[in-house]
C-alpha cells in the first residue's frame, strides 16, 4: 500500500501528510497519542485546552475561542488542521490552506431540551458542513450526525499502554467505585439510589463516588443527596485515578447515556469489573466493532446492585470478565492501534483534498 501511495503520487510517504494541528484536546486523545503518532513520522502541534487542565475549570467560551483563533493564525504550517468539539469548529474556517477534521465528541451534537445545547447543536452541524471530514468517538453520535445530513467517520478513543498492566487490587477490604461525575446526563441519581441499596445489603464494604462535576450548580444539589458514609473524591489527574481505579473490587460508569466513555474502556483495560448502562445494538450495528463490550449491564439502581453484589460474592467469575473486558479493550482501543488509524485517515484526507501550494 505504501508503495503505491508513492508510485501513484510522486511523493514519497513522509511527504504525503506530517504536520497535524490539533486544536483543544478534550478528550486525552492526543496526550495518549503523541508518542505513537511522532514514531509514525507524524508532527502534532497542540493549541487550547489541554488534557492536563482540569475539567473544573474551565475558561469562558469566548475567552477560549479567541486565544484558539489567535493560536491558529499563529501556528506553524501543517497539513491538516483537527479541531476538537462542535462549537469551535468555526477555527478551522480561515486555515483554508489545510484540510480539516471536526471531532464531535458527544453533548455538542446531542439532542436537549435544553436552550444552551440545542444552540450547541445548531452551531455543530452548521460548523460541520464547511469542514472536509467529521469524525465520531462513541456508536451513539453516528445517528445523530446523519439525521442532519452528514457522513461520518467513525475512529475510537485511545487507551495508553499503562493501563493495560493489570494487577490485582491489594486490599484489605471489598471497595466499590462508582465511577460517574454529578451530571444527571451520566446517570448520578440512578448511581444514588444504588449507592443507598449497596449501604443496606453490603454494610462492611466501602462506598467511594466521584464528589465533582461539569456543572456545579447542578453537582452541589447531587453531592447533597449522597447518602453519608461515601467517600466522595476530588478531581485528580489520570495516573492516580487510574490507581484508583485499578485497586477497586469494581467499578460502576456511566449509568444514562449507554455507551463507553473513556473511564469505562480505562476500567475494562484494568481489568476490573465495569457495571455500567450500555445499549448493545449501538456496538452491534458500528462496524468497526466485531462484539459488543462484555460488561455488566445495567439501567436501574436495583440492576446495579444486584450487579455489584454478584461480583464480590463471585470473584472466579468476576476476574474472568475482567480478562474478557481487558482483551476487548485492547483489540479496539489501544492507542498504537488507534495511531495509525489516524495516520492512514489524515493520509487519505490529505490526498483527497491537496490544497495549491
Amino acid at each position: 500500500m505504501h508503495q503505491e501511495l508513492e508510485a501513484f503520487t510522486g511523493r514519497s510517504r513522509a511527504d504525503i501528510v506530517s504536520r497535524v494541528l490539533f486544536v483543544n484536546d478534550m478528550s486525552f486523545v492526543v496526550e495518549t497519542l503523541v508518542p505513537d503518532l511522532v514514531s509514525l513520522g507524524i508532527d502534532v502541534q497542540l493549541i487550547g485546552r489541554r488534557a492536563e487542565d482540569p475539567s473544573l475549570v474551565r475558561r469562558p467560551f469566548a475567552r477560549q475561542a479567541v486565544s484558539s483563533l489567535l493560536a491558529v493564525f499563529k501556528s506553524k504550517p501543517h497539513d491538516i488542521i483537527h479541531v476538537n468539539y462542535g462549537l469551535f469548529g468555526f477555527l478551522a474556517i480561515p486555515d483554508f490552506r489545510s484540510a480539516a477534521i471536526l471531532h464531535i465528541h458527544g453533548s455538542e451534537i446531542r439532542p436537549s431540551n435544553n436552550w444552551r445545547i440545542r444552540f450547541a447543536n445548531l452551531v455543530s452541524v452548521t460548523f460541520s458542513k464547511v469542514v472536509d471530514s467529521i469524525w465520531y468517538s462513541t456508536p451513539d453520535l453516528r445517528e445523530h450526525l446523519r439525521e442532519v445530513g452528514l457522513t461520518p467517520t467513525f475512529m475510537p478513543n485511545p487507551i495508553p499502554p499503562q493501563f493495560f498492566r493489570t494487577q490485582e487490587p491489594v486490599l484489605q477490604e471489598d471497595r466499590i467505585l462508582f465511577a460517574i461525575p454529578l451530571s444527571m446526563e451520566k446517570g448520578a441519581d440512578i448511581a444514588i439510589d444504588a449507592v443507598r441499596i449497596l449501604q443496606q445489603r453490603l454494610p462492611g464494604v466501602k462506598i467511594t463516588a466521584l464528589g465533582w462535576g461539569p456543572y456545579p450548580t447542578e453537582a452541589m444539589a447531587l453531592r447533597a443527596r449522597m447518602p453519608d458514609g461515601v467517600e466522595l473524591l476530588p478531581w485528580m489527574k489520570r495516573d492516580e485515578f487510574s490507581r484508583t481505579i485499578a485497586n477497586s473490587t469494581v467499578v460502576v460508569g456511566q449509568l444514562r447515556l449507554r455507551i463507553l466513555g473513556n473511564v469505562e474502556l480505562e476500567t475494562m483495560a484494568l481489568g476490573r469489573p465495569l457495571v455500567a448502562g450500555l445499549k448493545d445494538e449501538l456496538y452491534r450495528s458500528e462496524p468497526y466493532y466485531d462484539t459488543p463490550p462484555p460488561i455488566l449491564q445495567a439501567v436501574g439502581a436495583e440492576e446495579v446492585a444486584q450487579h455489584v453484589e454478584g461480583v464480590i460474592a463471585d470473584t472466579a467469575s468476576a476476574r474472568l470478565m475482567g480478562m474478557k473486558s481487558h482483551d476487548w479493550v485492547l483489540r479496539h482501543h489501544a492507542a498504537e492501534h488507534v495511531a495509525r488509524m489516524y495516520r492512514d485517515a489524515y493520509e487519505k484526507l490529505s490526498q483527497e483534498t491537496r490544497r495549491p501550494t
